[in-house]
């Protein structure tokens, strides 16, 4: 939970970027050796667990390729910085995967670290559209043109952010049982449509609307699995949002808001230029990729190139705003295998395991979370500068390899267990559990247990027949009176 409040602090809890160096490093290396001594001693372990396998391949793939990498890295320096941050954000995932696990009274930590990290973007938000002031001024700050950025130096990271916490939401709302507290999270659902409308960014907007119909479809058939009544609750929350957002839109900030707000798919010279700008630094990270031998060209190295390739159509930047072709230009397949096996992996939970039918409901709101989760990590690889050092970016990779840890334990557990409990191991020579008849006292010659009045304890002597009499513990106490 703490992890995902420390990713919340944007550039903040960035390595390479802000203060929050201190904080990160001080955090995640000491969760390291609990997080490996939790993973070791799980049960689990033993089953083939794709996701957490895959997510354990790529952080061994990378401690042995990353620093081979920068043998060849044309600026060995920024090379290593750069490994030893991604190599702490990628910590992250891991303290994640092992802390966590696949026990299901993890997912409740893990939401509320998501939405209190909400809340403090949220907060800082807010003082952002009341002051128009940053907390870190960027060069997208033009005139009469104020887009939130929160804690994050970009409103493209900040945007991809808010479709990282989305399922979460979302998920609070579904699996709340308390009215106050659905109608808590649906509130905070429209605080979400407009903080990512603020933004201002298309990596938000488009997120949103892939996302939308995954939505739709949790919040239409969940309902139906728990026979609960959340559509009734969902319309007339709908219009409840309707009319406050009617009351905001009246106020000085939402007519500010409002009035300054300009469509980011508008076809304007800007937009253009800057769709122009990354086709080109996706081509050049492709080139790259293709002229090592698929090995890439060093951990550091696509900066470099792009500062040394002189094209007038990358507007002088120099990172790839496409997180999967800058580990493909500078780690190569290595690195990029695995990465994408964790995705894959991911994938194939949803769509592969099969639950008991008593399970359908919690195993339908993880794979609705695994889907947006992979629908925000996929948005936000493509619309930001450099991904790779982000902390928040790799929890979300971990929590996908928990998630799908979870879903696919409950794909094997069998139609008599509860969620959330580990399968009743039976020893060699034992009968099962539902035909032990020696330990429930149905022996040969003996009558049914509904018919057993005998051993049910209705005599005189005893109390009356209203109440219903305990079941003696052993066959051998058949007949004699209940200590009871």
């Amino acid at each position: 939970m703490l992890l995902c409040v420390v990713g919340a602090l944007g550039v903040t809890a960035t390595p390479d970027l802000g203060e929050g160096r201190l904080l990160y490093y001080l955090l995640v290396p000491p969760l390291i050796p609990p997080a490996l001594l939790l993973l070791v001693r799980d049960r689990d372990r033993e089953r083939a667990m794709v996701a957490p396998t895959a997510l354990c391949v790529l952080l061994g793939v990378w401690l042995l390729w990353a620093p081979l990498s920068l043998r060849w890295s044309p600026d060995q320096v920024t090379g290593a910085v750069k490994t030893a941050h991604i190599t702490l954000a990628l910590a992250s995932a891991f303290c994640v995967l092992g802390l966590a696990g696949g026990r299901w009274d993890s997912s409740g930590a893990l939401r509320t670290g998501w939405l209190l990290g909400f809340g403090v973007t949220s907060a800082v938000a807010g003082w952002e559209l009341t002051t128009q002031r940053h907390l870190i001024d960027g060069p997208w700050m033009l005139a009469g043109n104020h887009a939130l950025t929160s804690t994050f130096y970009n409103p493209n990271n900040y945007a991809a952010f808010l479709l990282a916490c989305l399922p979460y939401l979302v998920w609070g709302t579904v699996t709340a049982r308390r009215w106050a507290s659905r109608q808590a999270h649906l509130v905070l659902l429209v605080v979400w449509i407009g903080l990512v409308i603020a933004t201002k960014s298309r990596t938000g907007l488009l997120g949103g609307l892939a996302a939308a119909p995954l939505v739709a479809v949790w919040l239409g058939r969940s309902p139906a699995l728990r026979r609960s009544p959340l559509a009734v609750q969902l319309l007339y929350t709908a219009v409840g949002a309707g009319l406050l957002l009617w009351l905001v839109a009246g106020t000085p900030i939402g007519q500010r808001l409002v009035l300054s707000y300009q469509s980011p798919f508008h076809p304007d010279r800007a937009t253009l230029e800057s769709d122009g700008v990354r086709v080109n630094l996706t081509r050049l990270g492709w080139d790259a990729f293709l002229e090592s031998r698929l090995l890439g060209e060093g951990a550091g190295a696509f900066e470099v190139i792009a500062g040394q390739s002189g094209v007038a159509a990358l507007g002088g930047l120099v990172n790839a705003h496409n997180g999967f072709i800058e580990v493909a230009a500078e780690f190569g397949l290595p690195v990029l295998l695995p990465l994408l096996g964790v995705i894959v992996a991911a994938g194939w939970t949803v769509f592969a395991v099969r639950v008991p039918r008593h399970l359908r409901a919690a195993a339908f709101d993880l794979r609705m979370v695994i889907l947006l989760s992979l629908t925000a990590m996929l948005a936000a690889s493509l619309a930001a500068s450099s991904i790779l050092s982000w902390p928040w970016w790799w929890l979300l990779v971990g929590q996908l390899a928990v998630l799908s840890w979870r879903l696919q334990a409950m794909g094997r557990s069998t139609t008599g267990q509860r969620a959330g409990r580990r399968p009743v191991v039976q020893r060699a020579g034992q009968r099962p559990a539902g035909r032990r008849r020696a330990e429930s006292g149905e022996r040969a010659g003996q009558r049914p247990a509904g018919r057993r009045r005998a051993e049910s304890g209705e005599r005189a002597d005893q109390r009356p027949a209203g109440q219903r009499a305990i079941p003696l513990p052993y066959p051998s106490a058949v007949g004699r009176p209940s200590p009871w």
